[in-house]
């Protein structure tokens, strides 16, 4: 076992027994209780990953696509479409939760009330479109605040997002969209159909994201 394997064990220990208690728990309480738990679950690992070093950004882009990184033993295999931007085959967490417990039609209809009561209360620049997404994002917030490439941290956006809950249901980046030509919206759009989450890394101060060549989001398509 590698150190980096051996200082995140204890994190997956962690999430797996808290799906464990946010199953027997959740459904029999409110929507603002399960978002407080999700936000505080994901906000309990600040500080828990181990500082990662590389020489430049690219580096760190190879260590996601090769599933080096420490986030890529928590979120699964990440798939590059274009210089920073991947995505995910499948979605995480709720793959995990219904290996544990088959999502009914009761535990569906309170996922869909936290997703809506969280979209409607934050307003996030990305919806989010299971409950989960609130403890991914905050995943992802904790370990990119230890990677440091090219001497500079680093920061995540996320692009889109697919529901696993309704088929089709695609959710885009706001902010993003605004400034995207319609092709490669639409370009975007179709790659979605076959992923669940596109999540871009960037430099801090980075405001402006470059916009990708159409058949750059397709190179990898499955």
């Amino acid at each position: 076992m590698s150190k980096l394997e051996k200082i995140e064990a204890p994190i997956l220990l962690s999430l797996e027994m808290a799906m464990i208690r946010f199953l027997e728990e959740i459904p029999y309480r409110t929507t603002e209780y399960a978002i407080g738990f999700l936000d505080a679950l994901g906000e309990s690992f600040s500080g828990k990953f181990s500082e990662e070093n590389y020489p430049s950004i690219g580096d760190f882009y190879r260590s996601v696509e090769t599933g080096r990184s420490g986030l890529s033993r928590i979120e699964g295999e990440s798939i590059s479409l274009f210089s920073g931007i991947f995505v995910l085959k499948v979605c995480p967490f709720v793959n995990a939760l219904t290996k544990r417990r088959p999502l009914n039609a009761e535990l569906r209809d309170f996922f869909e009330k936290i997703v809506r009561d969280y979209n409607k209360q934050r307003k996030p620049t990305t919806s989010i479109v299971n409950p989960f997404c609130i403890l991914h994002d905050k995943l992802k917030g904790a370990y990119v605040e230890n990677v440091v490439a090219g001497g500079g941290r680093l920061k995540f956006v996320i692009v889109a997002r697919r529901s696993p809950l309704h088929e089709g249901r695609v959710v885009m980046n706001r902010e993003i969209m605004k400034g995207l030509k319609t092709n490669i919206r639409r370009a975007l759009l179709e790659t979605m159909r076959s992923y669940y989450c596109c999540c871009i890394y960037l430099p801090r101060g980075v405001k402006k994201l470059n916009q990708p060549r159409p058949p750059g989001l397709r190179l990898r398509k499955i």
